[in-house]
C-alpha cells in the first residue's frame, strides 16, 4: 500500500488569557494579564507520541473499492481550518482486498482537552471512479472512535454513499470472535426506509438463537458482537421486508427457531421463511471482522465476496 501524504498545517497556537494577582493602591487595583499559548490540535506525519493533556483520534479508514479515494481531516475555524491533513488510499486489487489508513500510524491527529467539544471535519471522496461521490462527517474525538468503511462497488446502491461507520469495541471486552454486519441490502420493491433488515444468529446444534439487530437501517452497521457463546456452529438469519426468491435449500431454521426469530423481528413478517435467508458465518477465530450484506440480484441476499478485517485502533505509541 502506498499512501500519499500532504500535511499542510502542523499546529496552530491559540491564545488564552489568564489573570495574575496585582497590588492595590490609591489608583485602584492594577491587574496585569499574562498570555499563555496552547495548541488546539496537532496534525502530524507518521507515528507520534501522545502529548500531555491531548486526546488522540482513534480512527481507521478502510477502503474496499477498486478505485482510489481521497480524504482530509481538519479542525474547522471560520471559513477554513486551523489544522488539516490530506491523504489518499490506492484502489484495491486481487492481492490487496482492502487499503487502510490508521491515525497514530500513517498520520497522527490529537486534540487538546480544552477543545474536545469542537468537532473535526472528515471529508472523503473518490478520485478516479465513473460515478463521483463525496461524504462529509463531523467527528468528536472523545466519542467517535471506530472504523470508517468504504464499501466495495458490488454493494453499491444508487444515490447512497458507499460508506459505513463501526464503533470501536468496548475497552473492557474480552478476547473473542467479534464481528459487525453492514447493511447494503436493497430491492426494487422497497424504498430506502423499508430496506432495513433484522439479524439473528441461529445455532446449528440446538434451537438457540441470538439477536444481533431487531432493525438495522440501510447504510448502517451493527456494534461488534461476540458469538463465542454459540460454539461457532451458527448461521446468520437475515429477515427483510421484501419477498425473496424461492430457493431449494436443505437447511432451514427449526419451527422453534422461526418462532423465536419472529419475536425478535417484531416489525417483520417471518412466516415460513419467505422473507428470510440463512447465510454461512464468515467469522475468523480470535479476530475482528465486518461482513457486508447486499443484493446480488433482485430478491436475493448474500455476503459480499470479501470481508473487512478490523485491527486495533490503539496508536503505535500507546
Amino acid at each position: 500500500m502506498h499512501i500519499v501524504i500532504k500535511t499542510t498545517v502542523i499546529a496552530i497556537g491559540l491564545s488564552l488569557l489568564s489573570a495574575c494577582g496585582g497590588s492595590s493602591s490609591d489608583e485602584g487595583d492594577k491587574t496585569v494579564p499574562s498570555e499563555s499559548k496552547v495548541t488546539p490540535a496537532y496534525f502530524e506525519n507518521g507515528i507520534q507520541n501522545l502529548k500531555k493533556d491531548y486526546l488522540p483520534l482513534h480512527l481507521n479508514i478502510i477502503s474496499m473499492r477498486s478505485e482510489a479515494i481521497n480524504f482530509s481531516i481538519g479542525l474547522p475555524k471560520g471559513n477554513g481550518y486551523s489544522g488539516l491533513v490530506f491523504s489518499n488510499l490506492n484502489k484495491t486489487h486481487s492481492n490487496m482486498t482492502q487499503q487502510v489508513w490508521r491515525s497514530g500510524n500513517d498520520q497522527s491527529v490529537q486534540i487538546h482537552m480544552s477543545q474536545v467539544n469542537k468537532k473535526l471535519k472528515l471529508k472523503v471522496n473518490n478520485s478516479d471512479g465513473n460515478k463521483p461521490w463525496k461524504l462529509e462527517r463531523d467527528i468528536n474525538v472523545a466519542k467517535d472512535a471506530g472504523y470508517l468503511i468504504v464499501t466495495p462497488q458490488e454493494a453499491d446502491i444508487e444515490g447512497v454513499d458507499p460508506v459505513a461507520f463501526i464503533e470501536e469495541l468496548d475497552s473492557n471486552a474480552e478476547i473473542g470472535d467479534y464481528f459487525s454486519i453492514i447493511n447494503r441490502f436493497s430491492d426494487p420493491t422497497l424504498g430506502s426506509t423499508d430496506s432495513d433488515i433484522c439479524l439473528v444468529a441461529v445455532s446449528q446444534s440446538s434451537d438457540a438463537v441470538y439477536p444481533i439487530s431487531a432493525s438495522l437501517k440501510q447504510e448502517k452497521a451493527t456494534e461488534l458482537h461476540d458469538l463465542s457463546m454459540l460454539n461457532q456452529i451458527w448461521r446468520l438469519a437475515v429477515v427483510t421486508k421484501a419477498k425473496l426468491n424461492v430457493l431449494d435449500v436443505s437447511i432451514l431454521p427449526t419451527d422453534e427457531q422461526l418462532t423465536r426469530i419472529q419475536t425478535i423481528c417484531s416489525d417483520f413478517t417471518v412466516g415460513n421463511g419467505e422473507t428470510l435467508r440463512l447465510l454461512n458465518s464468515k467469522v475468523t477465530l480470535s479476530s475482528m471482522t465486518a461482513n457486508i450484506i447486499y443484493s446480488p440480484a433482485p430478491g436475493e441476499v448474500a455476503f459480499t465476496d470479501t470481508s473487512v478485517g478490523l485491527t486495533s485502533l490503539a496508536w503505535e505509541s500507546e
